[in-house]
C-alpha cells in the first residue's frame, strides 16, 4: 500500500492528454492516494503508517508535470464533471473515514502494544547472540527456524514458533555471516548513489527521458520503502514484493545505464 503513493504519481506524471483532461487525472490520482490512507488504518500497522508518511513524501519528488498536448480550451462540461467528481470522491472519502473510525480493532491496535511485538523485540538480543556465534561464515541460508529452536531461551517458548526475525539485517547477519553482510552493504550503498544521481541529474525534458526518470525515481522510492521495512518486517521474502523490488531495480538501471533514449527500449 505505501509503494502504491509513488506509483500513482508516476501515472500522473507520464499522463500524454489534453490541458482539458489533466484535471480530471490529476483528481483521480488524489482520489486515489486518499483511498489508501485508510486502507493503511484498517490494516492497524504502525510501520504501515510510518512507511505510508514515507511514500506520500516520496510521491512529491517521483512527479513531474505530464506532458499535454493539444490547447486549452473552456471546457465548462468538463469543469462540471470535474465538480462532480471532486464532490463524489470528498464524500466516498468521509464515509470511508467513517467506516475505519468505527472499527475500534485497529484503531486500538495502532494505539495499544501488540503481543506479538513484545516477542519479537525480546528475541532480537537472542538472535544477535546467535549471529556472533555463527560468525564469520553463518548458519547458512534458510537455517534461521532450526537455529532459533537451539538458542531460544526458556521463558520465550511458546505453542507457535518464530519464522523469522522480522529484522532482515540481523537475520542476514545470523545466517549469512559476513559474505550476507557484504551484499547488504553493497546494495544499501547502491541504493544511496542511485537516488543521488536521480536528484542531481539533468533538467527532465518531454519523451523518453521523462519516462525513464520518472521510473526510476519511482523505483527507488519503492526499494526505500522496501529496505525500511525489512528493518521491522521480512518484506523481500513475500515473492509478490520480491518481483516489485525486482521491477523498481529494473527501472532504476534502465535510467542510470542508458545513453540515449534510443537504447532506452521503452515505448
Amino acid at each position: 500500500l505505501s509503494c502504491l503513493f509513488p506509483l500513482l504519481a508516476a501515472v500522473l506524471a507520464l499522463q500524454r492528454t489534453t490541458p482539458d483532461s489533466l484535471p480530471f487525472y490529476r483528481l483521480l490520482t488524489v482520489a486515489a492516494a486518499l483511498f489508501l490512507i485508510p486502507l493503511l488504518l484498517v490494516t492497524g500497522s504502525r510501520s504501515g503508517v510510518v512507511l505510508g508518511l514515507l511514500g506520500l513524501g516520496g510521491a512529491f519528488w517521483v512527479y513531474q508535470p505530464p506532458v499535454a498536448t493539444g490547447r486549452a480550451g473552456t471546457a465548462k462540461l468538463m469543469d462540471r464533471r470535474v465538480q462532480m467528481v471532486s464532490v463524489g470522491g470528498a464524500g466516498l472519502f468521509v464515509a470511508i473515514m467513517t467506516v475505519v473510525a468505527s472499527r475500534a480493532e485497529s484503531i486500538r491496535r495502532l494505539i495499544e502494544s501488540d503481543p506479538s511485538d513484545d516477542l519479537r523485540l525480546a528475541a532480537l538480543p537472542v538472535i544477535w547472540s546467535a549471529a556472533w556465534d555463527y560468525f564469520p561464515v553463518g548458519s547458512g541460508v534458510g537455517s534461521f527456524v532450526e537455529v532459533y529452536k537451539i538458542v531460544e531461551p526458556y521463558d520465550l517458548l511458546s505453542p507457535a514458533y518464530l519464522n523469522h526475525a522480522h529484522n532482515e539485517p540481523l537475520e542476514v547477519l545470523m545466517t549469512g555471516g559476513a559474505i550476507g553482510v557484504v551484499f547488504m552493504v553493497c546494495a544499501a550503498a547502491a541504493l544511496l548513489v542511485a537516488i543521488w544521481r536521480l536528484h542531481r541529474g539533468r533538467s527532465l525534458r518531454a519523451g523518453q527521458d521523462t519516462t525513464a526518470n520518472v521510473l526510476a525515481r519511482a523505483g527507488a522510492v519503492i526499494c526505500m520503502l522496501l529496505a525500511l521495512a525489512s528493518v521491522a518486517d521480512y518484506p523481500l521474502r513475500v515473492p509478490s514484493l520480491a518481483i516489485l523490488f525486482t521491477i523498481a531495480v529494473a527501472w532504476i538501471s534502465n535510467a542510470l545505464g542508458s545513453k540515449s533514449p534510443a537504447k532506452m527500449g521503452l515505448s
